[in-house]
């Protein structure tokens, strides 16, 4: 038996698509695709990426990223 993820996962994704969370607690459900000093950028569903400030992400989300980026 072999469960498929609901999102495949691709290539080059720092983190797969999951329900990130905003500092005033709105969800946000994106791939990272790449940690760029302060801020990161989310692959939407639809593809598109969009840049983020990391300081604007809950800080749970934030301890996550900065554990990856290895600070």
């Amino acid at each position: 038996f072999n469960a498929e993820p609901a999102e495949p996962e691709e290539k080059g994704d720092i983190f797969p698509a999951r329900t990130w969370t905003n500092s005033e607690g709105k969800p946000l459900i994106a791939a990272i695709t790449e940690i760029n000093g302060d801020q990161v950028t989310f692959k939407l569903k639809n593809g598109r990426k969009v840049a983020y400030d990391i300081s604007k992400l809950s800080e749970e989300d934030q301890k996550l990223i900065k554990e990856k980026k290895g600070e």
